[in-house]
């Protein structure tokens, strides 16, 4: 507390010395008034702001329990009462008390005159007007004048106007506010500086409001004089006070620049960015880090297994289509730790558990402790109405008598309806009493129990996996998950004091330690590769298919196919020359998605149908330019774009043809992409007066026509583009195969077919339900010189 009232007052000071020196003569009343203002509440908040620096510290492994001194050897330091914090606080709660009954003893002085002095309403004030004699003030939106001097019209206007501006402005506000803060912060002088600095600009602002309004400067001036006074008025209150002239009078004189203004402001970054930077705190969090990378568990960041899908999909539909929502909290907890471990694809196919598990978040080791009264206790004995357990353990009533209410420290009471009582509980309450040791189990420790209970499990199914040939283990990944995250919630003092030991990661596997490669020894990544190559053909050319072995056989191919890939391209150019890359294991079959469902089917089985619903074969690649490097670098730039996206399309294509995870949707946004760098490179090319000979890849494939709900003119359309196709692709079938023809032919061919497939593409599109066609044929194929 002393700190922050230190840093709070350091804040008031500069930002007050600021004012005084920059702000307070100059023209500009209204930005004062904010900056007064604001500087007060900055003064508060920028101690309070707190600045976190995150550190990343290695897990510590807690291997042997932590040692505590011996109970018997400890020496118990009685020390000496420290007086002084009841001395000042007393000090400080005698000031606000003062001063509280200052503030309210004017509040009342002041709502008194208004309620026992006739009153004049006006538009946007009310005159009070009082016998005694008295400087004009205001309170409020209430304006005290001298009845006498009023009704004689002996107050000039200027001064009326003056005290109308301060109602209009509502000038009250800002002294209310700074008397509430004198009475809590009574011992800092700052607070009577500003005080008089708020209160002397408000009557910066009703002296600029009456030179307004067109009064004579000269004039004003002398009225000014002629009603000061040095008497006391109400402190609440706005008025017009001697001590005040002069400066008020330098102030009329002033002219302050938008330039002078704008620069002042400016000034206030700087110093604003200053006070944050010296008066903030400053914290450094650690944030904890498994130091175990070198063994992650493979599975992480490659996403849920196919099983661990399924069981998530099925988990959420039996869930919807249940009539009566239950939550069983294991398979609730394995949910979420399936989601956790998907990757963002996965989880963009199916449905976030937490907006269908409306699942309350229970923090149990923040309870509060809820003793019971004598009474209720007492209450409790009474077996025809209460069915107890003490620490959750059933007992009789009688075993009341053992304890007294002083022994428990936390008690649920629940009231049980008819239909859900028992023959064995037929009482309407169920009482749950905890002692202080069983507080600690249930609600303190809930989370470090349940964490160890995990820990307990996850070990010993650890202990299993590492002895067996199984590649990985679903069991595993989700109780891995589950632990830390729990451990993430732990502080640093919980892990310490409860010697909660980091979970270990599950050990990667590769074939060698399946058993798949049995001789143990150093080799070069090329012989390395061959061996687990062999290993892997081996694999799958034994029956059955991989498309008909179970989820783990599955498993333990997949992963030799991406260690595979990953010995692949850890080999250097040479060596990559000298061995094959392994092809998919789904080969022969290939996948096809229908209606959202996954099929496979071999190359040879595929009916008409089913290959629609397959990829085109990937473009052929850009020809060679061999004039190229006399060209533009625009030219140039625009050629490698093309060539790049290009190659990363045909590529695309090639893997959905092997089954590889790439959709459609993926595919077609590839091709767009790849169009797009190909116009831009024909429009360079046509601007250079370049000939262009690429061939555009064909887009992806679209779905099956039906030709039965087209109409009489789009059939007939179908039926001109097929014949100009046809046409088209033997004439470029006879190009390269026997040189017959002209590139000029062939072209004018092309935009014949184009032609025709514009035209009844456009017919399909006029005709809502008509089946799109399929993809245009590529431009002619590159001239070779």
């Amino acid at each position: 507390m002393l700190i922050y009232l230190l840093k709070s007052t350091a804040c008031l000071a500069i930002l007050f010395v600021f004012y005084k020196l920059f702000l307070e003569e100059q023209n500009m009343h209204k930005f004062k008034r904010f900056y007064l203002l604001t500087a007060i509440a900055l003064s508060f908040a920028i101690p309070l702001v707190t600045f976190i620096t995150y550190i990343q510290v290695p897990i510590t492994m807690y291997q042997t329990p932590l040692e505590y001194l011996p109970i018997g050897n400890t020496q118990v330091i009685v020390e000496s009462t420290n007086y002084w914090p009841y001395i000042i606080w007393s000090i400080y709660g005698l000031g606000v008390l003062i001063f509280s009954i200052k503030f309210i003893k004017n509040s009342t002085n002041l709502f008194n005159k208004i309620k026992q002095n006739p009153k004049q309403r006006l538009q946007n004030h009310t005159n009070v007007l009082l016998s005694e004699k008295t400087t004009p003030h205001t309170f409020l939106s209430y304006i005290f004048l001298n009845k006498e001097a009023y009704q004689h019209k002996k107050i000039p206007k200027e001064v009326l106007l003056h005290e109308i501006t301060h109602a209009k402005q509502k000038h009250s506000l800002d002294v209310l506010l700074i008397e509430l803060l004198q009475v809590l912060f009574w011992f800092n002088p700052l607070i009577y500086f500003i005080k008089h600095a708020i209160k002397l600009n408000h009557e910066f602002l009703a002296d600029q409001a009456v030179l307004n309004q067109g009064a004579d400067t000269i004039n004003y001036r002398k009225i000014l004089l002629a009603f000061s006074s040095n008497a006391t008025e109400p402190h609440m209150a706005n008025s017009i006070n001697y001590s005040s002239i002069k400066k008020r009078f330098t102030v009329m004189k002033k002219r302050t620049s938008k330039r002078s203004v704008v620069l002042r402001s400016l000034l206030l970054i700087p110093l604003a960015a200053l006070l944050f930077y010296s008066f903030s705190n400053q914290k450094t969090e650690e944030v904890l880090v498994d130091t175990q990378a070198s063994h992650t568990n493979k599975n992480v960041g490659k996403g849920a297994s196919e099983k661990m899908m399924q069981e998530y999909i099925n988990y959420i539909q039996n869930y919807q289509n249940a009539k009566k929502k239950v939550i069983n909290m294991p398979d609730y907890n394995r949910v979420v730790a399936i989601y956790d471990l998907m990757t963002e694809q996965q989880r963009a196919t199916v449905t976030d558990h937490k907006t269908i598990l409306k699942f309350p978040s229970i923090d149990l080791k923040n309870t509060t402790k809820k003793a019971p009264t004598q009474s209720e206790f007492n209450s409790w004995k009474n077996k025809e109405n209460f069915a107890i357990w003490i620490d959750n353990k059933h007992v009789p009533n009688s075993e009341l008598n053992k304890y007294s209410a002083s022994d428990i420290v936390h008690f649920n009471n629940s009231f049980v309806y008819k239909n859900a009582r028992s023959a064995k509980f037929p009482q309407e309450h169920q009482v749950n009493l905890f002692t202080k040791q069983g507080f600690a189990n249930t609600y303190i420790k809930a989370d470090v129990n349940k964490y160890n209970s995990i820990l307990q499990n996850y070990n010993s199914e650890l202990n299993v996996f590492k002895n067996n040939n199984a590649i990985s283990n679903d069991d595993l990944d989700i109780k891995n998950v589950q632990l830390k995250k729990l451990y993430a919630e732990f502080s640093k003092e919980e892990i310490e004091k409860y010697n909660i030991l980091f979970p270990e990661s599950i050990p990667v596997k590769n074939s060698e330690q399946l058993g798949l490669v049995i001789k143990e020894e150093k080799q070069d990544p090329l012989e390395t590769y061959k061996k687990e190559y062999n290993t892997y053909v081996t694999l799958t050319k034994q029956e059955p298919h991989y498309i008909h072995r179970s989820e783990a056989e599955k498993k333990k191919i997949d992963d030799l196919f991406t260690l595979l890939g990953s010995l692949y391209f850890s080999l250097s150019k040479e060596d990559r020359a000298k061995v094959k890359t392994a092809n998919p294991p789904i080969l022969p079959y290939v996948i096809l998605i229908r209606n959202g469902k996954t099929e496979y089917k071999k190359n040879s089985e595929l009916t008409a149908e089913d290959k629609k619903l397959l990829p085109p074969p990937p473009p052929p690649p850009p020809a060679a330019n061999a004039s190229l490097k006399h060209n533009s670098k625009e030219m140039k730039k625009a050629w490698t774009d093309w060539t790049k996206d290009a190659t990363e399309y045909a590529a695309a294509v090639k893997a959905y043809s092997k089954g590889e995870k790439i959709t459609k949707e993926e595919l077609t946004k590839l091709y767009d992409k790849t169009m797009k760098t190909l116009d831009i490179y024909n429009a360079v090319a046509k601007k250079e007066k370049i000939e262009s000979n690429i061939v555009p890849p064909p887009p992806p494939p679209l779905p099956a026509s039906n030709n039965k709900q087209d109409s009489k003119e789009l059939a007939k359309a179908r039926a001109t583009f097929k014949k100009d196709a046809n046409a088209y692709g033997t004439a470029v079938s006879e190009y390269r195969k026997q040189g017959k023809g002209t590139k000029e032919e062939l072209n004018k061919l092309y935009k014949k077919t184009m032609k025709s497939y514009e035209k009844c593409s456009a017919l399909i599109k006029k005709e809502k339900g008509a089946a799109p066609l399929p993809p245009p044929p590529p431009p002619a194929p590159p001239i070779k010189d």
